[in-house]
């Protein structure tokens, strides 16, 4: 809820921030030759990360863009992994008669390349669809509550995993795919994006896809 709230409080900057530049803004052509933007926001769903980005794009045509976008996602981890890290903390602490608590997080970099079609490339609003593919970057680290970083320790003791990590390794590259919508808010050379992807990585033992909004700021030049 956190993180669609600070999505919502974002739009709405963005749009108070962008208004007094649209009654002046004669400037109705096509983007021009390139772009560049960077937004924030999240995933949606019960287990809401934050997400940020940055995205750097080349006019193909006056409805046709090329884009590379990289994105952080704060933490990815299946709850199957979670619930893992939950099961080692139960049976350390009964084998030792005291207290261990486990947590984990998958850190996330998402790059992927694609290409969006803007239907009605003139005006102040202007909505957009597109598609890209590229690659999942996932980074394992799990924390012990008075100890601190004990991934390599807990993979030699433990050996558990979901799978989309193996259990001796701290990172791994899944390929990913995107649906996108979304509209630009144009002022000027500057530009408000608004935006809703889809993403879904590929070859994981444990289902990686989930929604994303986010808004950012950007500049065509």
């Amino acid at each position: 809820m956190k993180v669609v709230n600070m999505i919502g409080a974002g739009a709405a900057a963005a749009f108070l921030w962008a208004s007094p530049a649209f009654a002046q803004d004669a400037n109705r052509e096509p983007f021009s030759r390139m772009y560049v933007s960077v937004l924030g926001g999240g995933t949606l769903g019960d287990d809401a990360t934050p997400v940020f980005a940055a995205e750097f794009g080349e006019r193909i045509s006056s409805q046709v863009q090329a884009f590379v976008n990289v994105s952080y996602l704060d933490d990815l981890m299946s709850t199957r992994m979670q619930n893992n890290l939950a099961a080692a903390s139960a049976l350390l602490s009964a084998q030792t008669r005291g207290s261990w608590q486990f947590a984990g997080r998958d850190r996330g970099i998402a790059l992927t390349l694609g290409a969006k079609f803007v239907p009605s490339p003139r005006g102040a609003f202007r909505p957009y669809i597109g598609a890209g593919f590229g690659s999942l970057t996932l980074s394992r680290s799990v924390t012990e509550a008075s100890l601190g970083d004990v991934t390599t320790s807990f993979n030699e003791e433990f050996g558990v995993s979901d799978g989309n990590v193996d259990s001796t390794d701290t990172s791994a590259t899944k390929p990913l795919g995107e649906a996108i919508g979304g509209i630009n808010v144009i002022a000027g050379r500057t530009y408000v994006d608004i935006n809703y992807r889809y993403r879904k990585a590929f070859h994981t033992a444990e289902a990686i896809e989930f929604s994303q909004l986010s808004v950012g700021v950007g500049v065509r030049f």
